[in-house]
């Protein structure tokens, strides 16, 4: 038997927001940052703008930029989508 309280549920839901609200800042901290995409811009002459919005809180798509040589980058994407959370 598992007999939950209102009490259970709203703490249940707090934690969940919580982890919610820890993994989307983790997901942001992943993209490239403003003062990375102006460096591109400044060394290498690439501009780049970018607008990442999830459908929810947290989603599985993700981008970045790296230097290959100094005239070049490599731009990437992937998606991480339908494992949850964790």
């Amino acid at each position: 038997d598992h007999a939950f309280s209102v009490n259970d549920l709203a703490d249940y839901k707090s934690a969940m927001e919580e982890d919610l609200a820890l993994a989307q800042k983790a997901q942001f901290a992943l993209l490239p940052a403003p003062d990375e995409i102006e460096y591109f811009r400044q060394k290498i002459g690439v501009n780049v703008a970018s607008h990442y919005q999830p459908s929810i809180k947290v989603g599985g798509d993700l981008w970045g930029i790296k230097p290959i040589t100094n005239s070049k980058v490599a731009f990437f994407a992937f998606d991480i989508a339908g494992h949850g959370i964790t």
